[in-house]
């Protein structure tokens, strides 16, 4: 019986050279696997503070429309303006992810520094508000009358 010990046809120098293109290989790959780990992790990272990001800038569709008239209407109070007229109008879902649009149309009397401070207040405000059109009536010595039409979001349901 007669037993090889080499493989035929392979130096010893070619199953070496072999061994380290393989070597090389496998630490291509693991580094390449490290990437993709961290760049999951990075995934992760992401969508965690887009989540927190919407449910602490938007509303649930559930209590959403109570909330935004009641938020519009305290921050018009605290400005000194007296509210008018409030309508608010579903867009329909915006996208394929199922966010809402919703159109909020506002009436508000006052002075002029209670609508600059009214606007300051709707930037500053919790929910995300998009300022759409600003319409700023009567005289400045008898008071103003401002229409505000803004756009928020809801969250999928």
């Amino acid at each position: 019986m007669l037993f090889r010990s080499r493989a035929p046809g392979r130096t010893p120098e070619a199953r070496q050279a072999q061994i380290q293109d393989l070597q090389r290989e496998q630490k291509s790959l693991q580094a390449e696997v490290a990437s993709l780990r961290e760049l999951t992790g990075r995934v992760q990272t992401a969508t965690r503070a887009s989540q927190e990001f919407a449910t602490g800038n938007f509303l649930a569709r559930t209590n959403a429309f109570s909330t935004m008239i009641r938020d519009l209407q305290e921050m018009a109070a605290k400005s000194g303006l007296r509210p008018g007229g409030v309508d608010y109008q579903l867009m329909g879902e915006s996208n394929e992810l199922g966010w809402t649009g919703v159109t909020v149309k506002l009436e508000l009397e006052g002075d002029y520094s209670n609508v600059v401070r009214f606007i300051n207040s709707v930037e500053k405000s919790k929910v995300f508000w998009i300022v759409r059109g600003l319409d700023v009536t009567g005289d400045p010595s008898k008071g103003l009358r401002l229409n505000i039409t803004a756009e928020t979001y809801l969250l999928p349901v």
